[in-house]
């Protein structure tokens, strides 16, 4: 089987920071707490700037666990702690507030 990592658009992580949750306390999930930070602003420019760069700052991190998982499977690497040490958090919480969004 051969890993091939999924091709992001912006649009596709607009979704994921603005409406999705993990269970485990990870980059995504650290940005998405600060987008939860930003969502109540009021329009204006800085938030708009500060939602782009979320969503940038999102497909690198969704990227670089694409090649985390493509080394592990490739090369068999058992260098990482393959999420031990991730802190479980409430989804279903998180996924509420989150779904509720326009």
């Amino acid at each position: 089987m051969t890993y091939t990592p999924k091709p992001y658009t912006r649009e596709e992580i607009k979704e994921s920071l603005i409406h999705e949750s993990n269970r485990e306390l990870g980059i995504c999930e650290q940005i998405r707490w600060l987008y939860d930070l930003v969502y109540p602003m009021p329009e204006g420019e800085w938030k708009e700037r500060m939602t782009e760069m979320l969503i940038d700052t999102l497909m690198m991190a969704k990227k670089m666990s694409d090649r985390l998982a493509y080394y592990a499977e490739t090369y068999h690497d058992e260098s990482g702690n393959k999420g031990k040490n991730l802190k479980p958090i409430n989804k279903e919480s998180f996924f509420r507030m989150r779904e509720e969004r326009v």
